[in-house]
């Protein structure tokens, strides 16, 4: 799956989902947001991302590293629909 942000529409979709699971815990998760076509962008083509497993926090980290190689560090820090979409990604 290409690397995708949430747009602002996209991010407040995802605060909304956070709260019906504040409510309803057993929310189903929102698969179809991850690549709507107006509340995602893609961040560059040449970055894929694939749904998997992480057993630990490093393992995450080392495989985002490598993912997120591409991309300039000081835009990543300031990136909020990056690392939304990611967190619904990886939920």
């Amino acid at each position: 799956m290409k690397l995708r942000r949430f747009t602002p529409e996209g991010i407040q979709a995802f605060r909304e989902f956070l709260a019906e699971c504040r409510r309803q815990p057993e929310t189903e998760i929102p698969a179809g947001l991850l690549e709507h076509r107006t509340r995602t962008e893609v961040v560059t083509p040449e970055c894929q991302v694939e749904e998997k497993h992480f057993e630990t926090k490093g393992e995450a980290a080392q495989y985002l590293h490598g993912v997120l190689q591409p991309l300039h560090e000081d835009d990543l820090a300031k990136d909020a629909g990056l690392w939304t979409w990611l967190s619904l990604l990886y939920l």
